[in-house]
């Protein structure tokens, strides 16, 4: 529903406040490393090799790893012919992009390709459907101990459901994920984790009807850092 403001005077307050929460996110999710990597770079140009080819750095997954879940929808009127309880498997790869400027930690791009099967409650009547996609988003990584490290992520991207409701429209969606969980490292380089995740799945209004699914997930899995 679009929001309406009776006065000018918010109008002007809400547009000067676009800016400036812009710069904030910037200096929070910009990397300190890759801001000092830029001023080296500036003040001494990397040289070519013998054989006058500059040599390229190119990005790298720094994590993989696999992800097991299980969701319930919040509210069974969204779905009124049965409560939705996905199954999920998801992969999970990270770039790490560096520091982040204000908060304590790192920051990374996540990847989450997945498929999941659901299945529709409804009494005593079971119904097996299935959904799959990919997300893209951010994880902020808070580096509180050396074994225990909380994180806090959020994912967006293209869906798939063959769910058939009178709320929502079957096919190509939007999967919108807010988690936040914690790595427990067995060893450098290998790491248990846990999360919590809000999921909202709708269209944007692409096709109706449109009024969203909604669920809350747990998962779990292992990582690997590179």
């Amino acid at each position: 529903m679009p929001f309406c403001f009776k006065s000018g005077i918010f109008n002007s307050y809400r547009l000067t406040r676009i800016p400036i929460l812009l710069v904030l996110v910037c200096c929070i999710l910009t990397p300190v490393e890759t801001r000092a990597e830029n001023r080296i770079r500036e003040n001494y140009p990397e040289k070519p090799d013998t054989m006058g080819i500059r040599k390229k750095k190119c990005f790298h997954f720094t994590e993989k790893g696999l992800l097991f879940g299980y969701g319930y929808g919040i509210n069974q009127l969204n779905i009124p012919e049965g409560v939705y309880c996905p199954i999920f498997f998801v992969g999970q790869f990270g770039i790490q992009l560096g520091k982040s400027g204000l908060l304590p930690g790192t920051v990374s791009l996540i990847i989450e390709p997945q498929f999941n099967f659901v299945i529709l409650r409804s009494g005593i009547h079971t119904d097996k459907k299935f959904e799959g996609g990919i997300g893209v988003g951010l994880q902020q990584i808070f580096n509180l101990t050396p074994k225990f490290k909380p994180f806090l992520r959020l994912v967006v991207g293209p869906h798939y459901i063959n769910t058939h409701t009178s709320l929502q429209h079957t096919g190509f969606l939007f999967s919108d994920n807010a988690a936040a969980g914690f790595y427990y490292f067995l060893t450098d380089k290998i790491a248990l984790q846990a999360q919590f995740r809000a999921r909202h799945l709708s269209n944007a209004n692409l096709a109706l009807p449109n009024h969203g699914i909604n669920t809350s997930n747990f998962l779990a899995g292992i990582s690997w850092f590179l």
